[in-house]
């Protein structure tokens, strides 16, 4: 079972609450479950965040995010990889690039004054950066 919050939309509508004692908590729009919370802690969002077509520019974001440098946020398909080979990941799908600084591309371009070698990031403004990824590893086997 979960804790469930609902904000409903049938009868007269409001929150509906349910509980129990799992520690996992579901907020849910009209029945629909947009965001699981674990007991330990981990937000699991039923859709990826919706952002704005168009680049975000730095000063629309909020204070303390990216600082004063740019900020990307990509993604890409399945790429097959071998054993024991390196393996060039492709991320070719922006969501959005604060100030230009991703090539998506598979061949090096200039960004910024900058030279950006396929599927990188060459930031045009000297900091420190956070990189976190994700990666999905899929296995088939055939029986």
């Amino acid at each position: 079972m979960t804790t469930t919050i609902n904000a409903s939309n049938s009868g007269g509508g409001g929150l509906v609450q349910t509980a129990d004692a799992s520690g996992v908590l579901a907020l849910q729009t009209a029945g629909v479950t947009a965001v699981t919370i674990s007991a330990a802690q981990v937000a699991t969002f039923a859709q990826a965040p919706v952002l704005p077509a168009a680049s975000i520019p730095q000063a629309a974001l909020a204070a303390g995010v990216a600082g004063n440098g740019p900020a990307f946020l990509v993604s890409g398909a399945g790429t097959a990889c071998a054993n024991g080979v390196a393996t060039l990941i492709t991320f070719t799908s922006e969501t959005f690039d604060t100030n230009g600084c991703y090539n998506n591309t598979g061949s090096t371009v200039t960004l910024n004054g900058v030279s950006a070698p396929a599927y990188s990031f060459a930031p045009n403004v000297a900091g420190y950066y956070e990189i976190y990824r994700v990666y999905i590893f899929r296995r088939f086997c055939r029986r």
